[in-house]
């Protein structure tokens, strides 16, 4: 029965053993011999030299946080471990299902850009909520404990008790400079935040260490698009960002909700013209726009790059090998692969959206019931769009050069067959 027991109360022993985790069994093992310790033989009272060395670290632990958890596999990375031996940083965890976009899971199977996530409970916004089911633009989140002190303003109190728009917060330190330090004591035109990292480049960096036009800041997220990402992952083309607030409207809206054919964004200065400005608060036909002009001998027409305009080389070019044209889309142009119209057996060039001008591409009239192109002013010639014709009192369509209509002197546009058929006659 002593046997019995004894051989019980060994077999109980090596079952615990076993169940114990590797650290703690070498832990207790290095506790009969301490490697300080040294083992005498009872002979000649010398040391042996059979002394336990501390044991190097088990082979396929995995590393592990102070409670328990595991850690990050990346090298110098000492976050959790999310899914797959990495954290959401390296590429563990659940990610976005939207097409090309690798950010995390934040809920729904999106990230918070493609819509993931908690959204804001306020009525028609798509914002995501910061805290108390509000975003940040209606008070959602970790509030400020001050308000700027100008009258019926709500922003934050940055400093000094206004809100940056109102003078609060550091200043650029430049001379005469008022604007909001961004960094290093200055704005942005004069040398505050990040710089891009092109060694030809003086832009603020807009992510990744470079500016937009060398591929810093987020891109949009169509496929085949290189914009820069302005709200929901996609560029202002491809639907990114505010849109214009006239019904059936789908365009970029600027400033005063709407697109630049609506009326939006600053206007032309010069009586009687109702443009977009450019620049200086005119627009390109009465000087405004870029400051540069075409070098070629005699044209007053804009800088498109590289000096010239786009009748003399400025711009893009196109790809194909011993072809000077314009770049008409994907890197070519029209007679080389440039985009084409997505109709059905047709071959003609894509004015926008996809389509030529017949099949509804391009610009149109955004009077209700007209479908056709617009010639100017966001109108088709019917409905006031296009130059009109110069003489007193009317307000027909210019035809022909000269700048009248047929009943004042302008012509029609004849073709070639059409010339040579009144040359015939005449004759």
């Amino acid at each position: 029965q002593q046997q019995q027991q004894q051989q019980q109360h060994e077999e109980q022993q090596e079952a615990q053993q076993e169940e114990e985790p590797p650290q703690k069994r070498r832990r207790k093992q290095q506790g009969k011999h301490a490697p300080s310790e040294r083992i005498y033989d009872d002979t000649d009272g010398h040391p042996r030299c059979d002394a336990p060395a501390e044991e190097e670290e088990v082979a396929g632990v995995d590393r592990t946080t102070k409670r328990g958890g595991k850690i990050c596999s990346a090298p110098n990375c000492e976050k959790n471990e999310r899914g797959g031996g990495f954290c959401i940083a390296h590429g563990g965890g659940k990610r976005c299902t939207h097409l090309s976009c690798e950010r995390g899971d934040a809920g729904g199977g999106f990230c918070i850009a493609h819509g993931g996530g908690k959204r804001c409970t306020h009525p028609s916004c798509t914002n995501s909520a910061q805290g108390g089911g509000l975003c940040s633009a209606h008070r959602g989140g970790t509030q400020p404990s001050t308000t700027c002190t100008a009258m019926r303003c709500e922003e934050a109190d940055v400093g000094g008790g206004y809100c940056v728009t109102h003078g609060g917060g550091r200043r650029c330190a430049h001379l005469s400079c008022n604007k909001y330090d961004l960094g290093f004591g200055f704005c942005r035109v004069h040398g505050g935040r990040k710089r891009c990292s092109d060694a030809s480049c003086t832009k603020g960096d807009l992510g990744g260490g470079f500016c937009s036009a060398h591929g810093g800041g987020k891109r949009c997220t169509a496929l085949g698009c290189e914009r820069i990402d302005v709200g929901k992952g996609l560029c202002s083309a491809h639907g990114g960002g505010k849109r214009c607030s006239n019904p059936g409207c789908t365009k970029a809206a600027n400033v005063g909700g709407l697109c630049k054919g609506h009326g939006g964004g600053r206007r032309c200065t010069h009586p009687g013209c109702p443009t977009s400005e450019q620049t200086d608060g005119f627009c390109a036909a009465h000087g405004g726009g870029r400051p540069k002009r075409c070098t070629a001998p005699s044209c007053t027409k804009r800088d498109q790059g590289g000096g010239f305009c786009s009748a003399h080389g400025g711009g893009r070019r196109c790809t194909h090998p011993s072809c000077g044209k314009r770049d008409q889309g994907g890197g070519y142009c029209i007679r080389h692969g440039g985009k084409r119209c997505t109709a059905p057996s047709c071959t003609k060039s894509d004015q926008g959206g996809g389509f030529c001008g017949a099949h509804g591409g391009g610009r149109r009239c955004t009077d209700p019931s007209c479908g056709k192109r617009d010639q100017g002013g966001g109108f088709c010639t019917a409905h006031g769009g296009g130059k009109r014709c110069g003489d007193p009192g009317c307000g027909k369509g210019v035809q022909g050069g000269g700048g009248f209509c047929i009943a004042h002197g302008g012509k029609h546009r004849l073709r070639p067959l059409q010339q040579l058929f009144e040359i015939f006659i005449k004759e």
